[in-house]
């Protein structure tokens, strides 16, 4: 003889599987409708190290620091969907990402763009998203540690910075970025355009902590940070460490960004 046994909670159970199986099939919906506005690539650049640049338009478009947009490419794959992070500031013109060969998909993108010149393959793009990085320019000093791939969300940063010098901005009161940058046999950085390099390597954050204290004893740094937990500690003491006990003097303020 069988014995079925229930509880009275087991039949409700459905209202809880209900509500996020509603919210993902809004959520698909959504990005099916946001990812059939044409997007038009208007320059395509290939930098040393396989890594390319895709620069495009989208109406309607409006995007802020240290934000990411999904993309798709449907020659590739119809449903995969990646993360990538802003590189453009709001600034300009055009909206930019940057892509590393790092997996099959990512391969076969690169890869579709060497072979293609025109037409290029059809992009889809659903964003921007993320947590907006505007609190960088608050700061009359930044502080800004990207490691690993970590670095892109900054060249948005140091762009924006760069136009808002350009134009006056009275908003802004950074009056100092220290930043670091590669491939020192081109004329302008991989990722910002700018002049100023990014220097690559491990810092003896001691040595920068206290540099940057005895140069502005009496200023607010910001120190942003897109990168491990490790790391994330290590800076954490280090502004403890510097931050002066008299507040009208040099203090450092932690950010942890999560791109």
């Amino acid at each position: 003889m069988c014995h079925l046994t229930f509880y009275p909670g087991s039949v409700q159970s459905w209202k809880w599987i209900l509500a996020p199986v509603v919210l993902y099939i809004f959520e698909r919906i959504l990005r099916f409708y946001r990812s059939q506005q044409k997007v038009a690539i208007t320059k395509v650049v290939m930098h040393p190290s396989r890594v390319l640049e895709l620069q495009m338009n989208k109406c309607g478009f409006r995007m802020e620091v240290g934000q990411y947009i999904f993309v798709n490419c449907p020659s590739i794959s119809l449903l995969e969907w990646h993360p990538f992070t802003l590189t453009s500031a709001p600034e300009e013109d055009f909206f930019s990402i940057h892509i590393r060969a790092a997996g099959d998909w990512t391969e076969k993108l690169i890869k579709a763009f060497e072979q293609q010149h025109s037409p290029f393959p059809r992009i889809e793009v659903d964003g921007p998203f993320g947590t907006v990085s505007e609190d960088v320019f608050q700061y009359e000093v930044a502080m800004l540690v990207g490691a690993g791939i970590g670095v892109t969300p900054f060249a948005s940063i140091l762009k924006s910075i760069w136009h808002k010098f350009r134009h006056a901005d009275h908003n802004l009161k950074t009056q100092k970025a220290g930043h670091a940058v590669l491939n020192f046999d081109k004329a302008t950085d991989i990722l910002t355009g700018l002049k100023q390099k990014t220097f690559f390597g491990r810092p003896m954050w001691d040595n920068e902590f206290s540099s940057i204290a005895t140069a502005h004893p009496k200023s607010v740094v910001g120190v942003f940070l897109c990168g491990p937990r490790t790391l994330a500690r290590s800076l954490q003491k280090c502004c403890h460490r510097y931050s002066s006990l008299d507040p009208r003097k040099v203090q450092f303020y932690f950010n942890k960004e999560n791109f």
